[in-house]
């Protein structure tokens, strides 16, 4: 694991590789990252329940487009280019919000923002955007006076001059 990572995002990442097993595939793709994601108890998690989403409700209509496969599980499992595309826009998501630490939240936006994968499909047939998300990032950090994550107050990065895309979405 990167050291960038929050405990909750590592703890999705094992729960993503415990659901490809389960589905029989060699590689975690982004519906088993998502069904990891929704596990946990993160920042995400918050977010979706902020945004009125049921976690029950995503989960069930995330596990109807897993389709099960025919391999063995073999640790570790690899992850699928989309996966990997969802972990670098989480990335850029992180940078771009100042945080030190990339946590669930920021792999929800990557999700969102990678537009060919199961979890991005699931979540916006349930009527989750990025404008959103960044909506609810924006008004948790207006209404607590920080950014947390997965549990862990982050420490803000001084600015870079660039304008972070979570104000470029917020209405304020």
């Amino acid at each position: 694991m990167r050291p960038g990572y929050s405990e909750g995002t590592r703890r999705m990442l094992n729960d993503a590789q415990e659901a490809a097993g389960r589905y029989r595939h060699r590689f975690v793709h982004t519906e088993h990252l998502l069904l990891g994601m929704l596990r946990e108890r993160g920042s995400a998690i918050g977010l979706l329940k902020a945004l009125g989403v049921e976690r029950d409700r995503l989960r069930r209509a995330c596990e109807r487009q897993c389709q099960k496969g025919d391999h063995v599980m073999e640790a570790p499992l690899k992850l699928t280019p989309r996966v990997q595309q969802i972990l670098a826009l989480a990335g850029e998501q992180r940078e771009a919000m100042g945080d030190t630490r990339l946590d669930t939240r920021h792999v929800l936006l990557g999700m969102l923002l990678e537009t060919e994968g199961i979890a991005g499909q699931v979540l916006r047939e349930a009527g989750v955007t990025v404008e959103a998300v960044l909506g609810a990032i924006e008004t948790g950090r207006q209404a607590g006076g920080g950014a947390e994550t997965d549990g862990l107050h982050s420490a803000s990065k001084a600015s870079s001059g660039r304008k972070p895309l979570w104000k470029l979405f917020s209405r304020a």
